[in-house]
């Protein structure tokens, strides 16, 4: 684990919404063995003047890795839709007030 990480962060884990220091996977997780994954990432501009956080195009990307997912038989259950709102409610719960890449 990176030394620069907070561990208080909140994650999406499990169903659930914990801070990153509860956040475990099993030993036999095929993707810790196999690197199996994929990769979509999503920007989220900072207007300052706004006070606001607005994600680029989420839904679009999600559609995209769950296709993606679905190559590799990877089964996701969120919609697309779902995932956006779990990613923006991530974004509340950190307070994040930058950029982000996430």
């Amino acid at each position: 684990m990176q030394a620069d990480v907070d561990q208080n962060s909140i994650v999406y884990f499990g169903g659930e919404y914990v801070p990153l220091r509860e956040a475990r996977v099993g030993i036999l997780t095929h993707a810790l063995h196999y690197g199996t994954g994929v990769f979509e990432g999503i920007r989220g501009y900072w207007n300052e003047e706004e006070q606001q956080l607005f994600l680029v195009r989420p839904v679009e990307h999600f559609e995209r890795w769950k296709q993606n997912c679905g190559i590799l038989r990877i089964d996701v259950p969120e919609s697309a839709e779902q995932l956006s709102e779990i990613t923006a409610e991530l974004a509340r719960r950190n307070g994040f007030r930058t950029d982000i890449y996430v």
